[in-house]
This record gives structure tokens, C-alpha cells and sequence, in this order.
């Protein structure tokens, strides 16, 4: 029988289940944590070594964690490393917790062989733009100017449809190979006029977070913070 046909439809959707939502450090830390409780917990229950990575991010007292799984002879260097993450922005289940379903029922699988392949399951925290000390500066500029309400919504349809397109805008030109304080500004002059003016306080207000940030700088600062720290 082939592996994948042994994949259990019921499992990916409990797993869906029980992660769906908000899991963020700062909106909502506790299902943060929660999640990788269940994380770790299946993973004991598939027969995994399971180790937990625990890191701080300076200037924030509470702290995150990637899941690490592994089975067969893993040593330094396994056959394959299988991650997903589990933080979120944004409610979701398909971001990402449809990922760390598939892979711990990967996981599941390969722990049934006899002889299986040495592989390593992670599940990683922060690699969202989920940075807790910038977001919460974000945060605070945008419930400040009347941007966000207090759940995170933009407040108007045309703050969101703007203010979406300046933070694409400026993801753009920071790919460019310039930084993303650049980045907005260059997008508030491209949107010019049409910009409310408390997004444009708002947006001015937090430039300076991402004065010195570029492509590469940004990782395992702002994103991916969690992959950072585990390689």
C-alpha cells in the first residue's frame, strides 16, 4: 500500500480543527501557546522524539516555541525536514494550519513503518510579520489615528482598499533590493492625494520601524523569525 493512501482525512480535519483561529503573541498569545500544545502532544502520541525549542524575542517577556519531531536515525543531517507554521495574523485555517496538518500526519505515517527514513518534523512559531515588538508599535499607531479597531479591522472600506495597496506596494519595492521605509514612502507619493489622512499619519508614524530593513535583514527579525532560530 502506498503511503499516501494511508493519509486519514478525519485526522487532517481535527487537526484543522483544533488550530483554526487567531494564534498571534500579541492578539491572542494564549492560542499561540495552546497550539503548540496540541503540536507537541500529537506528536508524542505518533511515537515521535519530540524536542521543543523554546527562544525569546528581546524586549518581550513571554516566550515561543518550535515543535521539533523526528523518527528514524536522525542525526545531524535527516533525510528530509518537513515544516509548516503556526502562528497566524489573521483567523485562519488554511494559513497555516492545513500545513501543520499535513505534516503531522506525515509524521503519523512514516512513525507506522518498520524501518522509517530519518525525517524531521518542525513546527514553527513566528514566521509571520508577527514580530511582537514591531507589531505592537503597529498596533498602537493604527488604534491611535482611528486606522484599526480594537480586533485589528481596518475601519473603512476605503482606509483598507488603500491601505492594503500601500503595504503591497511597499513589500514590492522592498524586493527591489530597497528598504521598506522606502518602500512606503514611495507608495504614499504614488497613492498621493487619495490617501485619508489618518492613514497617512499613521503610515508616516511607523516608517521609521522599517527604516533599516531590507529583504534579507527582515529575516528573523520581522518574519521567520522561528525557522531563524531553529537553523
Amino acid at each position: 500500500m502506498k503511503p499516501l493512501s494511508k493519509a486519514q482525512n478525519e485526522n487532517l480535519y481535527q487537526t484543522v480543527y483544533h488550530l483554526e483561529g487567531l494564534r498571534h503573541p500579541v492578539e491572542s498569545p494564549e492560542a499561540l501557546d495552546a497550539a503548540a500544545h496540541y503540536i507537541h502532544a500529537r506528536m508524542r502520541e505518533f511515537g515521535l522524539e519530540v524536542h521543543q525549542q523554546a527562544f525569546t524575542i528581546e524586549g518581550w517577556a513571554r516566550p515561543f516555541h518550535n515543535i521539533e519531531g523526528s523518527l528514524g536515525a536522525v542525526e545531524e543531517k535527516p533525510a528530509a525536514v518537513l515544516t509548516a507554521h503556526y502562528d497566524s495574523v489573521s483567523p485562519g485555517a488554511n494559513d497555516n494550519a492545513a500545513g501543520v496538518s499535513v505534516i503531522l500526519e506525515a509524521g503519523r505515517i512514516l512513525a507506522q513503518m518498520n524501518d522509517p527514513p530519518p525525517v524531521t518534523l518542525v513546527a514553527f512559531s513566528l514566521e509571520e510579520s508577527s514580530n511582537p515588538i514591531i507589531y505592537s508599535k503597529v498596533r498602537d499607531s493604527a488604534l491611535r489615528h482611528g486606522v484599526w479597531d480594537g480586533q485589528g479591522r481596518y475601519t473603512r472600506w476605503a482606509t483598507s482598499k488603500i491601505g492594503q495597496a500601500i503595504a503591497e506596494r511597499a513589500v514590492e519595492i522592498l524586493n527591489s533590493g530597497k528598504t521598506q521605509a522606502e518602500g512606503y514612502r514611495q507608495a504614499l507619493a504614488e497613492w498621493g492625494e487619495d490617501v485619508p489622512p489618518n492613514l497617512r499619519a499613521h503610515i508616516d508614524e511607523i516608517i521609521p520601524l522599517y527604516e533599516n530593513m531590507t529583504v534579507d535583514s527582515a529575516i528573523g527579525q520581522r518574519s521567520r523569525i522561528g525557522s531563524h532560530r531553529w537553523v
